[in-house]
């Protein structure tokens, strides 16, 4: 079994099996979806089937069609589609869009919603961007491409359980303004220039926030810390200066406050998952 790539690295790949064979509408599947060439996924759009929609990285805006209220998404948000529901969905190119998604046929979705098992009252929110659900949904996806028929009811309940986890942790309730200026704030000084030494606790002082209670807050809503969330945004920006080849890899080091290029080659490819070196290579 393939070990799980890291956000960064992930392609596309799907997979959707049906217990009642290659016919049946009643399909159930695990994918995981890179679309950071797109701006609109989905315009005026519906869907026969479910999907619970999980998003890795990236920001956008859903849109439900039907009663006109947009919800924004950025790492660890979810959404749903709802079989025959009118929506859209945005993405913002400036950020790489990652996403994992759970899809179930449409009698199988009515059957668990009448249980009161499936909420959909309210159509996005947050889970919090959790590396051990989300790699449990990549053996998931693994298991369903090797599973013959005779497995397939195994892997069905194990996806259907990864189904209901996410939703017991479903956090519906909307962000007020004052605290998404917050975020944003952070996020904007977090990406700032890498080679400098930031004072956390200074910029909540000037902000008018405690750290402890910011960190909190900034942690649950991005799914990471401050300091991951510099991290990678650091290794996002090497990827890109690799990507344009016009530095060295010792002159992106420098550039981006490593105390050397090993150190840089160590934490690019501990996030990676690969060396600066072939990551250029392609």
């Amino acid at each position: 079994m393939r070990k799980f790539p890291g956000i960064e690295n992930i392609a596309t790949k799907l997979c959707f099996r049906a217990l009642g064979g290659a016919d049946s509408f009643e399909r159930f599947g695990v994918g995981f979806m890179d679309k950071s060439d797109r701006s609109t996924d989905n315009e005026k759009f519906t869907y026969p089937y479910y999907v619970l929609v999980y998003v890795l990285s990236g920001k956008g805006t859903y849109v439900d069609e039907e009663v006109g209220r947009s919800y924004e998404l950025s790492s660890g948000s979810f959404f749903q589609r709802i079989p025959g529901r009118l929506h859209s969905h945005y993405i913002d190119t400036s950020v790489p869009w990652k996403e994992v998604f759970i899809d179930v046929g449409p009698g199988i979705f009515d059957m668990y919603r009448k249980l009161r098992l499936l909420r959909c009252d309210q159509l996005c929110g947050r889970i919090g961007l959790d590396m051990t659900q989300v790699e449990k949904l990549w053996r998931l996806h693994e298991l369903l491409e090797l599973a013959d028929q005779s497995k397939l009811a195994s892997v069905f309940n194990e996806v259907i359980g990864v189904l209901f986890e996410l939703h017991s942790r479903m956090d519906f309730a909307g962000h007020d303004d004052a605290f998404m200026e917050m975020v944003e704030a952070a996020q904007e000084y977090l990406s700032q220039d890498f080679s400098d030494r930031l004072n956390l606790i200074d910029f909540c002082r000037r902000n008018g926030w405690g750290y402890e209670s910011f960190r909190k807050k900034f942690t649950a809503y991005t799914g990471f810390s401050p300091g991951q969330y510099r991290i990678r945004r650091r290794i996002e920006t090497a990827a890109a200066m690799l990507s344009e080849r016009r530095l060295s890899i010792a002159e992106i080091a420098w550039k981006l406050g490593y105390k050397s290029p090993y150190e840089f080659s160590s934490q690019f490819k501990k996030y990676t998952g690969t060396s600066p070196s072939r990551f250029i290579k392609g």
